[in-house]
């Protein structure tokens, strides 16, 4: 996995590290919001392409590369490399699976920030942890028409249909045997036991849920033990979808915000 091409943007210069992974089929592009928000200027913001999406490398070993597991070890290289400074992971849907998966890790870890996310531990809690919506099977498509592509973009922001054009260029972009490949890894249990990890993790986490999601059952989360949660419970954001970051990016952004500063008083 070393040295594997990992396409990332940084801006502001803090003392505290904020790195943002994407879901599925998604890229940095869909943290637009938070880069754009002067309120987290008194922090580094990092976001990188997950491997086979965005402008990082396509893997010429997809099976090997293409896993929770192993993009989980791919994250913490890259931040045991580049990030000295503490901190905080933000993972929305996938990307919150991959930073559970990374989190034991990374020397420096301050706090996970997770959205829209179902943390596993065997492949028999995907039938609980993921709500039963028929387009949610689309998200494993290796080539998705145009009405496949329109159920995607309504499960991850509804009606905001001004973010459909981002989502679908998104999907185009990545790599057409990610998304078979790592469903074929995940039914072949190549991940950790995330819930776990979480019950263990020294560090605080925050998990946050929309009100209209479409993707994760809140009924599943609500049964997780978490050593750290933030705030005892989970964080509901009312009117906003499983693509909370651009639905509801002042709310969003607000949380964000209150879960670093309590880290660092």
């Amino acid at each position: 996995m070393k040295n594997f091409h990992l396409n990332y943007v940084k801006k502001y210069n803090g003392s505290l590290s904020i790195l943002f992974l994407h879901a599925n089929a998604s890229s940095l592009e869909s943290f637009k919001y938070q880069f754009s928000d002067e309120s987290l200027k008194d922090y580094t913001l990092w976001a990188i392409d997950l491997p086979g999406h965005g402008d990082s490398a396509k893997a010429e070993n997809p099976s090997e590369v293409y896993s929770i597991k192993s993009m989980g070890e791919i994250i913490a290289e890259f931040i045991n490399q580049n990030i000295s400074q503490p901190i905080v992971i933000v993972g929305s849907s996938l990307g919150g699976n991959i930073a559970i998966e990374a989190s034991s890790k990374i020397n420096n870890l301050n706090g996970l920030f997770l959205c829209g996310t179902a943390p596993l531990s065997r492949l028999e809690d995907l039938g609980e942890a993921f709500l039963p919506h028929p387009s949610n099977a689309f998200s494993f498509l290796d080539v998705p028409n145009e009405d496949q592509l329109n159920a995607l973009c309504e499960l991850a922001v509804g009606n905001f249909n001004q973010h459909y054009q981002l989502i679908k260029e998104e999907i185009k972009r990545s790599d057409n045997n990610f998304r078979s490949t790592l469903l074929s890894n995940i039914t072949q249990s190549l991940f950790s036991d995330e819930k776990e990890i979480l019950s263990e993790l020294s560090v605080p986490v925050a998990i946050l849920q929309a009100e209209n999601e479409l993707v994760v059952n809140l009924d599943y989360l609500k049964k997780l033990k978490i050593l750290h949660l933030w705030k005892n419970e989970i964080q509901l954001l009312n009117g906003a979808h499983h693509f909370m970051h651009l639905t509801h990016p002042k709310e969003f952004n607000l949380l964000l915000n209150d879960f670093v500063r309590e880290l660092i008083r």
